[in-house]
């Protein structure tokens, strides 16, 4: 027996789908013919604008314009907007105290730590020009950072 409730549904979904696999099965058959007035494009290849940039420090660490006093063992790290090889990692200390420099994973960074303690009050490091990046770039002006260290002053009661 014929349900008469499900009917008309089942004979509307099996027309739509029929339909629906004709239609791909005539449209896979066409072969698309040419394209009119398409573009053509054409690529160079060129340098990357970021390697275009002059090299430049982005970022110091420890902020030195808190006033902040920081420890006499506090290491400063320089953040470049390019690679840098600690070779190539120019700079001065004034007052001088002999410092050593690393690079970890981050190749954009050079970490520079004292090989005793910083002079109480204030150090100026300079990054020179002669600084370069891996691809010979200098660093077109020098970079001032001034570092403020010392011990806390002791406040008895």
């Amino acid at each position: 027996m014929i349900n008469k409730k499900t009917l008309i549904p089942t004979i509307l979904f099996l027309l739509v789908a029929t339909s629906y696999l004709a239609i791909l099965l005539l449209s896979s058959n066409k072969t698309p013919g040419p394209v009119q007035n398409a573009p053509i494009l054409t690529v160079t290849p060129t340098q990357s604008v970021l390697q275009n940039e002059p090299l430049k420090i982005t970022t110091s660490l420890p902020d030195q314009s808190s006033g902040q006093k920081y420890p006499p063992i506090q290491q400063v790290g320089f953040v470049f907007n390019h690679p840098v090889i600690p070779d190539d990692f120019i700079y001065n200390v004034v007052p001088y105290v002999k410092t050593s420099i690393r690079q970890e994973d981050n190749t954009n960074e050079i970490i520079l730590s004292t090989d005793a303690v910083w002079t109480d009050g204030i150090t100026t490091i300079t990054v020179t020009t002669q600084t370069k990046d891996i691809n010979g770039k200098n660093l077109p002006y020098s970079y001032i950072y001034n570092l403020n260290a010392g011990f806390p002053a002791f406040r008895g009661e």
